[in-house]
């Protein structure tokens, strides 16, 4: 089913008049103690993909090889451009969720990233975080942009409902 959607929803994109596409990951902590926050500590749990007219998740457990086959090829696409907040993350994120090589190295040495894999070499993306870095914003979070450049309010649920790792994600 992910293999499906995923194969739609990239027909749409190219497609689509829009060449821009944004990316989100969602994680997890994968070791006990340890924060979402440290990437070398974290477990992809869904990747989001989203345009103007259609966005989807994509829940790590359910998506199988072919499907990540898929995501490299469509992140490769030359005439895409992606946008994400904290894109550096998240990209370090995918590169894992996405290696056909399980990636070991010990904790005290930190991973090469950039000089593994052929589909991140070549992406465009912007960083929402890194622009609004250089523009010199006070509030750097993605809420806090959305509600200054577009006027949308987003709710914030206390820790207690949905968990402090989730809530320091908000």
């Amino acid at each position: 089913r992910a293999r499906r959607l995923l194969e739609v929803f990239i027909a749409d994109v190219l497609d689509s008049p829009s060449p821009w596409v944004a990316v989100d990951t969602e994680t997890r902590p994968s070791v006990p103690h340890r924060s979402a926050l440290q990437p070398r500590y974290t477990k992809l749990t869904a990747i989001g993909l989203a345009t103007e007219k259609r966005a989807i998740s994509l829940s790590w457990r359910v998506v199988g090889k072919l499907a990540r086959d898929h995501l490299r090829r469509f992140f490769s696409i030359p005439q895409l451009r992606f946008v994400a907040h904290n894109a550096m993350y998240d990209l370090g994120i995918m590169e894992r969720g996405l290696s056909t090589k399980p990636i070991r190295y010990p904790y005290s040495i930190p991973p090469k990233i950039l000089t593994r894999v052929s589909w991140l070499r070549n992406i465009k993306v912007e960083d929402t975080l890194a622009l609004a870095y250089c523009q010199g914003e006070e509030d750097l979070s993605l809420k806090g942009l959305m509600q200054k450049y577009l006027g949308v309010n987003t709710d914030t649920y206390p820790y207690a409902r949905i968990g402090e790792e989730q809530a320091h994600g908000q």
